[in-house]
């Protein structure tokens, strides 16, 4: 009695809850649950998900501000430890957090000058920072896009005219 029946189509998965707790994680098909036993099935999106960390400004090591945009595409892995770890519809905000967190204190270590050369290993390090954080909560990045760092035009201006004198002076050795 009180047997219902749900099916999990390609892309999702199925979590099989009794009583308020995971009891497994079911793969495509139909299922069986009984409500008689305290019994549901939720499902989750394990197809990859795309976010993109809204430009955000950040201090580098000598104080001035970038801002910059993070792209990356992520999947559940762990469907279980995913509804564990997060409260219904936060996960996008989670993703976010983790990329921006996980540049900030990058960022943070260098001056301006050397964050530029090191677009490449900003990128290693957000996805293996935020790629942990990630982890615990069930998600796996699976492609992080090169990071694109925006200088102020007012700050890029200045920085500009100061290459051009260092350039200048080299010459002149």
């Amino acid at each position: 009695g009180n047997d219902m029946k749900k099916t999990i189509y390609e892309g999702d998965a199925g979590v099989l809850w009794r009583k308020g707790k995971i009891q497994k994680v079911l793969g495509n098909g139909r299922h069986r649950y009984s409500l008689w036993r305290g019994e549901k099935i939720t499902t989750v999106n394990t197809q990859t998900q795309e976010y993109t960390c809204q430009v955000q400004d950040y201090a580098t090591k000598d104080n001035l501000t970038v801002r910059f945009m993070i792209r990356l595409r992520v999947q559940v892995s762990d469907p279980a430890a995913f509804l564990r770890a997060l409260p219904e519809n936060t996960h996008g905000l989670f993703v976010q957090n983790a990329a921006s967190d996980a540049a900030r204190v990058f960022v943070a270590k260098y001056s301006l000058e050397d964050l530029l050369g090191k677009t490449v290993e900003l990128r290693e390090a957000a996805q293996r920072e935020a790629g942990e954080k990630l982890r615990e909560a069930g998600m796996e990045i699976t492609e992080l896009s090169p990071v694109s760092i925006l200088i102020p035009r007012s700050l890029r201006q200045a920085y500009e005219a100061e290459l051009v004198i260092k350039k200048k002076a080299l010459a002149e050795l």
